[in-house]
């Protein structure tokens, strides 16, 4: 535990200013390059430790603490944004999946093959022991018959 703190600390990058309103939140930096030429106003939240945000770190830790550090920190960092859209290529991201906003619209590109054979998002969420409620308000995926799988398990 101690080395992977260590190490996401090394190879990190510190941002020490409140992150603005934007329109638009890119979740994760995975092909975020497809996407930042079709949007004036976005922020790119990196769900992979590859920039960690000071002052949001800070405030989620005074709102929730140290239970669930990671998905906390995107909610808060979402939260404080405050964009109209939230998009992903990381579809099989089960926090952003889990995610659950009033006016937050949010979309994923299917950005890979999925399957129901361990280990992939049908197969995690078809073995799930404590079922949890997933959203989404749109996905592009690959075809009817993965839309049919994503329409199974998520509302």
């Amino acid at each position: 535990m101690i080395s992977k703190i260590l190490k996401i600390l090394v190879n990190s990058t510190f941002i020490f200013f409140r992150p603005t309103k934007k329109k638009v939140i890119i979740y994760d930096n995975n092909y975020s390059e497809l996407l930042v030429s079709y949007f004036k106003s976005y922020d790119i939240l990196y769900t992979r430790f590859e920039k960690i945000n000071i002052f949001i770190l800070l405030k989620s830790f005074f709102i929730n603490g140290f239970k669930n550090i990671h998905f906390n920190y995107k909610k808060t960092y979402i939260n404080f944004v405050n964009p109209d859209l939230l998009i992903t290529f990381t579809d099989n991201d089960l926090d952003f999946l889990q995610f659950k906003f009033k006016k937050i619209k949010k979309i994923a590109i299917q950005g890979a093959y999925r399957r129901e054979t361990f280990p992939d998002l049908f197969s995690i969420l078809k073995y799930e022991k404590k079922k949890k409620k997933y959203n989404i308000d749109h996905i592009f995926c690959y075809g009817k018959y993965v839309g049919k799988y994503y329409k199974k398990y998520l509302n």
